[in-house]
């Protein structure tokens, strides 16, 4: 089956466009996004909400915020790509690759890109484009998604200037909606030291209820490490020391740790299931009831 084309002014067109086909909390198999974009779209119209995270992600050392990014597997590929079409336009080998079998094979839950591969090619003034993506979430992560591929495509045309329009085809093995995700950002509590925890919540109670409020998005990496301390923290506290129900606080935690213990040996074995998703809202309600507790505002 050839593929056509959509005409668009804008990257938000494609972003509407993949919501409109799959609604929050849906999902489908063998996803294709195919767009016709003029370059001018590309050079001047940036997801400007987006743009500082998509540096991040396409930075070649990986940020600490971040629990992976593209441009860690990246490397030099993109350089490739602009290398290959400089000399030959219709090269099949102007692509950069973000995974080899050695980072899948036995890797269980540990993060690995999404993103897999882009591969590009010039035909009568156009730049074909194609990103494949294992699994591509259409809301979020598209926006952060596209605004990293505009970049690199930006900066192929500055170096070739030999094309006036991108044929970009994200092709997704499965795509899914989820508004609540996090875009695989560690949670600043859970990059917190066991006594920074332990001095704020008695100094600072209403950070540490900010902090988890900010924990509270679906994440396919669970992170226990902060629930952990603060269980610590409060066992070696006294009622005394903090201006909210300790024990009651403590015992909430204590639930919110094994919720979270059940949902990453859930994940082991299914990324997408009812027992996942039901898990993942047990955990963000108790994460907001504990935040609730800790400081009530």
């Amino acid at each position: 089956m050839k593929i056509e084309y959509i005409e668009v002014s804008s990257l938000e067109d494609i972003i509407n466009h993949a919501s409109d086909e799959i609604p929050d909390g849906n999902s489908t198999i063998n996803y294709i996004l195919p767009f016709s974009i003029p370059i001018k779209i590309i050079k001047e119209n940036p997801l400007r909400d987006v743009s500082d995270e998509a540096l991040l992600w396409a930075k070649e050392v990986r940020p600490e915020e971040l629990h992976i990014n593209h441009g860690e597997f990246i490397g030099d590929g993109l350089d490739h790509i602009i290398s290959e079409l400089t000399h030959k336009r219709t090269s099949n080998r102007a692509i950069f690759s973000l995974i080899n079998q050695s980072n899948i094979s036995n890797s269980g839950d540990t993060p690995i890109p999404s993103f897999m591969l882009l591969q590009c090619n010039i035909h009568e003034n156009n730049l074909y484009c194609t990103a494949y993506f294992r699994a591509l979430e259409v809301t979020t992560f598209l926006r952060i998604n596209l605004e990293e591929i505009r970049i690199k495509v930006a900066k192929i045309y500055d170096s070739l200037q030999n094309f006036d329009s991108v044929k970009l085809a994200i092709v997704a093995f499965r795509a899914y909606s989820n508004k609540n995700i996090n875009t695989l950002k560690i949670p600043q509590i859970d990059r917190l030291s066991e006594a920074k925890i332990l001095t704020t919540l008695t100094k600072n109670p209403k950070e540490i209820s900010e902090l988890l409020k900010q924990k509270c998005k679906d994440s396919t990496v669970v992170l226990t490490g902060s629930l952990e301390k603060i269980i610590s923290s409060l066992s070696e506290l006294e009622d005394t020391d903090v201006k909210f129900n300790r024990v009651r606080t403590l015992h909430l935690t204590k639930e919110a740790l094994t919720i979270a213990n059940d949902l990453k040996e859930k994940r082991a074995v299914n990324s997408h299931h009812e027992a996942v998703d039901k898990l993942n809202k047990d955990l963000e309600e108790k994460t907001l009831a504990i935040s609730k507790e800790i400081h009530n505002a």
